[in-house]
């Protein structure tokens, strides 16, 4: 089921937005990579499962708590929805009213569609109502295969990680305090997380329950790739599954990289190889299977052509040493094809130097490397943000200011983690990756940092799971549940405003189409190479198609009610 929800949106996608005799092959690939995927995960974990009276009491109070979860964030036009939901709404409904690929007479819509493509499928055979009740079905899906995992995990049927994965969040209440001069209270509708993105500095890393009430698309799928991987997915399907979420999730993937390297070379059927050849031989057996090659290579280059087909893609802000204003220029139409191939390159003369460094013999040689690398990395964006010349911010405390960040955020946790966690070498590789995320900056918001450490912070909640799970009591523990509890209090105040906004007079808000379609992070030109030998032919490019729907939506009454365009 995992890999049907992961591999849904990309086949939809493949037969609804590209050219049949490019989409359907692709889509034929993807299915029988489905296929092989099952097949090759044979090392179920045996259960044994008999479900007691309890058991199934148990299940129902799971099943109520996260249906409750999903209606409070507001998916699906029940109740108050935050104010990311208005523009994600314009989505849906151009997807549901717009002929695929939806375009207008100079721009194409351009964004990580794949979470809504399901539910406007349905749109599209039905209506828009319908189409917002599949999106609320997709995410409560999603959530309830993330936990039936977790439970998997666990080997048991289990109600209190439940509320782990509900209120984990980072010490933001401490960072409030100090940082904003708003009255905090432990139960409030304040959005917590804030106070630090909206300084210079823009950091924050996301709480499951703000991911879920404000970014659901981009949260579910890393959350059941992260599973899979935590339940020994093979290296022969990592690639495939991973690239999935490309389309759903992009940032986070990026974020995932590197847990993905890692588990892939722990997973690897290793041993000395005789040379260089040899070891490029015995990692084709290992992962050069079907799904990853054809399935996982495919989905990622069709991937990102029609990413890069984003404005905030295919422009480049050059800084004028004159006035220090910037200005955009067009990127070439074989920049996509430039990076495909220094990534092939990329992989290639690493994979050498994997084997090289085995074949010697002195493994603890690409540990050091690894080290120096990921010190050298943090060093040059350390100085980079030092020596920088500017007149707005002290770079001092800018960098004070981020070790707090990621103190108060996740540090504590960490600490109070590190003896409980097993996988040492794991714990290294998310705890560089945490650290590194805060200094990249993507345009002049705060997205990659928010999105890209996605998969880090689910780690560590699943971490805090398994040390509170061992049953036994010592300062440790009692530390990490205190830091729960504080932690808390930030998803309170999600669930809390989504309560009081719910219980007075809203609307659910949409934005209009052409602000959607001139937005530089949801659209783009019709130049690029994805719109001009990948996309389907749209021949009612920039209008509605309703096919029946409009009439229904504007004589009922109930659909009025419960949206107003704004």
């Amino acid at each position: 089921m995992a890999y049907v929800y992961l591999a849904l949106p990309m086949i939809i996608f493949l037969l609804g937005w590209c050219r049949p005799l490019i989409g359907v092959p692709l889509a034929g690939v993807c299915v029988w990579s489905l296929i092989l995927c099952y097949r090759k995960r044979d090392n179920y974990i045996d259960l044994e499962w008999k479900f007691s009276q309890t058991d199934k009491w148990k299940i129902a109070v799971i099943g109520a708590t996260i249906f409750a979860w999903v209606v409070l964030s507001g998916i699906g036009g029940f109740v108050w929805q935050n104010t990311d939901h208005a523009s994600r709404n314009s989505m849906l409904r151009i997807l549901v009213n717009y002929e695929w690929p939806p375009t207008t007479a100079k721009r194409g819509f351009v964004y990580y569609v794949g979470s809504w493509l399901p539910a406007a499928l349905v749109g599209k055979l039905s209506d828009l109502n319908n189409a917002n009740s599949a999106l609320f079905l997709w995410v409560l899906l999603g959530l309830f295969l993330v936990y039936i995992l977790i439970c998997i995990w666990r080997r048991k049927i289990v109600i209190w990680p439940l509320l782990i994965l509900i209120f984990f969040s980072g010490l933001d209440i401490i960072g409030s305090n100090i940082f904003t001069e708003s009255d905090i209270t432990i139960w409030g509708k304040e959005h917590l997380e804030w106070w630090s993105s909206p300084s210079l500095y823009k950091l924050q890393f996301t709480s499951n329950t703000a991911q879920l009430y404000w970014v659901f698309n981009q949260a579910i799928p890393v959350w059941l790739i992260m599973m899979l991987l935590f339940l020994d997915e093979p290296p022969g399907n990592m690639i495939w599954v991973s690239t999935l979420i490309a389309i759903t999730s992009t940032l986070p993937f990026i974020g995932l990289i590197p847990i993905l390297a890692y588990y892939m070379y722990r997973r690897f059927e290793w041993y000395t190889p005789e040379s260089v050849r040899h070891g490029w031989k015995m990692v084709a057996q290992s992962m050069g299977s079907f799904q990853n090659l054809a399935g996982g290579g495919l989905v990622l280059i069709i991937s990102f052509l029609y990413l890069m087909g984003n404005d905030s893609f295919t422009t480049i802000n050059i800084a004028s040493a004159d006035n220090g204003t910037s200005q955009a220029t067009p990127l070439a139409v074989w920049f996509p094809w430039l990076l495909i191939l220094m990534a092939i390159v990329a992989v290639f003369l690493i994979g050498t130097l994997l084997i090289w460094t085995a074949k010697c013999g002195k493994r603890y040689i690409l540990r050091n490397v690894v080290y120096f690398i990921a010190v050298i990395t943090l060093l040059n964006l350390f100085l980079k943000y030092l020596s920088a010349d500017r007149n707005y911010e002290n770079n001092i405390f800018r960098l004070a200011y981020i070790m707090f960040f990621l103190l108060i955020e996740v540090g504590i946790y960490l600490c109070l983690l590190y003896r409980d966690v097993e996988d040492k070498g794991l714990f290294n590789v998310v705890v560089v990756s945490l650290i590194v995320i805060p200094f990249i900056s993507i345009g002049n918001s705060n997205d990659f940092c928010m999105r890209a450490s996605i998969p880090g912070l689910f780690v560590v909640m699943l971490w805090c799971i398994e040390s509170l799970g061992k049953r036994r009591m010592n300062i440790r523990v009692i530390a990490l549940m205190v830091c729960l509890l504080i932690g808390s209090v930030t998803p309170m105040h999600e669930i809390k405003r989504a309560l009081v906004n719910s219980y007075e007079d809203y609307t659910i808000e949409y934005v209009d189409n052409e602000r959607i379609f001139n937005a530089i992070n949801f659209a783009g030109g019709l130049d690029t190479f994805f719109w001009q030998n990948i996309a389907r032919e749209n021949h009612n490019r920039g209008k509605f198609v309703y096919s029946g729907r409009r009439k229904y939506e504007s004589s009922n009454p109930s659909w009025r009610l419960r949206h107003t365009y704004q």
